[in-house]
């Protein structure tokens, strides 16, 4: 693919940083058929790109402004700037001529990435010229602090330079930009959109002693966290002194339950002698038919009433306890 981007390496933005700087990026298009691109940035909040996003004709090129906004502090003499944009491009061949903006992204990273060409800046950030005055307010400040009190937004001018007619489809203020893309968040962060304000100059900078404000939370989330799990401990001691409890409880019972049986055997033995010697005196004593009336009259009759007593308190017990 033949897109040349200038420049080809670094973005350049000069000194004082409490006003707006800002650079151009060029693309031109030197193939046979028409280029679709795109322009990222590792960091969306700090840098305005417009268009962000677009179509270049055959033969065409654009200019493309990237400001830096401005800062209420100055940054450091000897502050490195780890800022990146990336450029991504496709060429439009006659089989993707049909599909919009807003489709051909998705469809081109779905059937074939390769056909997406890339190309990474770096920010460099450089000296204020050497006849700057610091003390006097640059132009681009003063302009901006006028829009941002009027609530006026400013229309950056795209110029484009042909070497042949001037007719470029897909460019206007509000066409660059696509907002309904969900492929703008892939590994760059989405440039702010084209029709947005320029932020206030006076917008405030997080103070680098901000994770030492943050401590407290810290400190507090812990205590909470702390107590709770202490809660829960307690809770877990209390449960587990509730089982051993009922396992004290049931040892009990199946001490008590194994005496009921053997107390109900027992019980059981003693009637069955009782039952044998009634037999052998009623079979032992045939002459005295009122005896042997009475021994049999017992037998028939049943259990004892205190044997009886005794099975029905056994009976009650092992009720009450089980079910």
């Amino acid at each position: 693919m033949s897109l040349v981007i200038e420049p080809t390496t670094h973005l350049t933005f000069k000194r004082p940083f409490d006003a707006q700087t800002e650079d151009i990026l060029v693309l031109r298009n030197q193939t046979s058929f028409p280029i679709a691109f795109k322009v990222k940035t590792t960091a969306p909040k700090q840098y305005c790109v417009r268009p962000n996003s677009g179509r270049i004709e055959p033969g065409l090129e654009i200019d493309i402004q990237v400001a830096l906004q401005p800062v209420r502090d100055d940054l450091p003499a000897n502050y490195k700037c780890k800022d990146k944009f990336l450029i991504q491009s496709i060429e439009v061949t006659p089989e993707l001529e049909t599909l919009s903006l807003n489709d051909l992204w998705p469809t081109v990273e779905k059937t074939d990435k390769t056909l997406i060409h890339e190309r990474k800046l770096r920010c460099q950030y450089l000296a204020a010229d050497p006849g700057h005055d610091a003390s006097v307010p640059s132009p681009l400040k003063m302009a901006t602090n006028v829009t941002n009190s009027s609530n006026e937004e400013v229309q950056p001018s795209t110029p484009l330079r042909s070497a042949g007619p001037v007719g470029m489809a897909g460019f206007g203020a509000a066409p660059a930009v696509d907002m309904s893309s969900p492929q703008v968040h892939e590994q760059f962060a989405s440039p702010i959109p084209a029709a947005a304000p320029l932020p206030m100059v006076a917008q405030p900078v997080a103070p680098m002693s901000q994770p030492a404000m943050d401590t407290p939370t810290r400190e507090s989330s812990t205590t909470h966290y702390n107590s709770m799990d202490s809660n829960l401990r307690s809770q877990l001691d209390a449960a587990e002194g509730a089982i051993k409890q009922l396992q004290r409880e049931t040892s009990g019972y199946k001490s008590e339950i194994g005496s009921m049986r053997s107390l109900l055997k027992e019980t059981q033995d003693q009637l069955q002698n009782e039952k044998t010697n009634a037999l052998r005196t009623a079979t032992s004593t045939p002459r005295n038919p009122t005896s042997t009336t009475t021994l049999v009259a017992q037998e028939v009759d049943g259990f004892s009433p205190q044997v009886l007593a005794l099975v029905g308190v056994i009976a009650f017990l092992m009720g009450y306890l089980f079910f």
